[in-house]
């Protein structure tokens, strides 16, 4: 990880190291309140909350991750 950060320009304020599922959740409503599925060869269900806090659940498969994100999906204001 050291020779990965070393490489990156050093004129950057600061890095943080995120999964897709993260990028994905701030990137689909420009880091406003809502909840995401995405699906592929694993599956994860994301919500972004009003107070910044986030909630991830994932690793169980195409049925799973519909049935949380349908259960987040219905509490987001």
């Amino acid at each position: 990880m050291k020779h990965l950060l070393a490489q990156l320009p050093q004129d950057l304020a600061s890095v943080r190291i995120a999964t897709d599922a993260t990028t994905s959740l701030y990137g689909a409503n420009n880091g406003k309140p809502v909840c995401i599925v995405a699906l592929g060869t694993g599956s994860v269900a994301a919500r972004l909350n009003k107070d910044g806090t986030e909630t991830l659940q994932g690793g169980w498969g195409f049925i799973a991750a519909m049935r949380v994100a349908v259960q987040n999906w219905a509490s987001v204001p």
